[in-house]
């Protein structure tokens, strides 16, 4: 079987959709079939986006090497709702939406969303079958118009990076003392919320947490001042550091010496790194609003906080600062959580037979 696959950039961005996509690829590659990867310009903007659909690029490369099935990077979408007919035509096959999130679900001006909704519902009718990455993306997609396709939910999993083999090291960790150290693992971007969880920590003691920042400082230059002259405002550098991107042997050391994963303002459409950091028995917190609700049992793994509430997160620190008993014993159900979810095998072998059965 020949897949083709439009992307955005390459597959060495380390985002949740790219790193699902990579390993998408190097499966179906595994079992033998050939993927070609069909790229468009990263870095531009909205408008220029919609301009692809004019382009005949994609078009020429598909007459070359005419794929059994299209598969596509949702994201890419506002360069594929209307020329998503001609590349069918000389497509072998059905063109498949690869959908890691819905632009028009989240948080946003009104403008904004409708302008989105009206494209990403153009383009979700114009493909033959959809592959979700949760029942919160395939909802959305549904009240954005979605038709009755085919299509199936492949959660995304954490077991790439390893696991705690025991749970010794979970309560000799939670019963360190000294400041809770965080982890806010993400590229740092204006919709990740990192300014709002540093207005939340900026009301708590100092000496009760540290945050450590791991994620790319490169993506977004003006915001990533605008983090860094907040963090001096609230007197906060004593306190956070910035990493940068880690991967491999670097993050699964950050992983393993943090006590708690903190997204409590990113509204996610999965959530891969909540899984990672369950992997390693942290707890997360995440937001009630988005797929964190499809992960993490308030209380228990962790804990969902509501978009305005700094409040609540103050709280969730503090509390698990004073009651390491408690940390140890939501680290463990944290961890106890991975494991109930399917690896990363289970999902691409779920996703290979759905194509198998679209290119008969």
């Amino acid at each position: 079987m020949r897949v083709g696959l439009v992307i955005i950039g390459d597959l060495k961005t380390l985002t949740g959709g790219t790193l699902y996509d990579r390993i998408l690829v190097d499966y179906l590659r595994s079992r033998g079939h050939v993927v070609d990867i069909l790229s468009l310009s990263p870095g531009r903007g909205y408008g220029r986006q919609l301009a692809g659909n004019f382009s005949r690029s994609l078009l020429r490369q598909l007459r070359r090497r005419p794929p059994d099935i299209l598969l596509q990077d949702g994201l890419c979408h506002p360069s594929l709702f209307l020329q998503n007919r001609r590349l069918r035509a000389v497509s072998n096959g059905p063109v498949v939406a690869l959908l890691h999130q819905v632009l028009s679900s989240q948080p946003r001006k009104y403008w904004q969303n409708t302008v989105f909704r009206l494209v990403e519902k153009q383009y979700l009718q114009s493909v033959d079958a959809c592959i979700f990455n949760s029942r919160t993306t395939r909802d959305a997609a549904t009240a954005c118009g979605a038709g009755a396709c085919p299509h199936i939910i492949a959660r995304p999993a954490g077991d790439r990076l390893g696991s705690l083999s025991s749970t010794d090291a979970i309560t000799a960790r939670s019963r360190e003392k000294g400041p809770l150290r965080l982890l806010f693992l993400a590229n740092v971007l204006p919709h990740k919320g990192l300014h709002r969880l540093i207005d939340a920590l900026a009301a708590v003691s100092m000496r009760v947490w540290r945050l450590l920042v791991v994620g790319s400082l490169t993506m977004n230059k003006p915001y990533v001042r605008k983090i860094g002259a907040r963090v001096d405002a609230c007197g906060l550098s004593q306190n956070i550091r910035f990493l940068g991107v880690q991967d491999g042997t670097c993050l699964i050391a950050t992983l393993k010496k943090s006590h708690l994963l903190v997204l409590p303002y990113s509204h996610e459409a999965f959530g891969i790194v909540y899984l990672e950091g369950m992997t390693f028995g942290l707890p997360a917190v995440g937001s009630s609003v988005g797929a964190a609700r499809e992960i993490i049992r308030h209380g228990e793994s962790g804990f969902l906080v509501a978009p305005e509430d700094s409040a609540g997160l103050a709280k969730v620190v503090e509390d698990l600062y004073a009651d390491r008993n408690r940390l140890d014993a939501m680290s463990r159900r944290a961890l106890a959580t991975f494991r109930m979810h399917p690896g990363w095998q289970d999902t691409m072998k779920k996703i290979h037979v759905f194509l198998k059965t679209l290119a008969v």
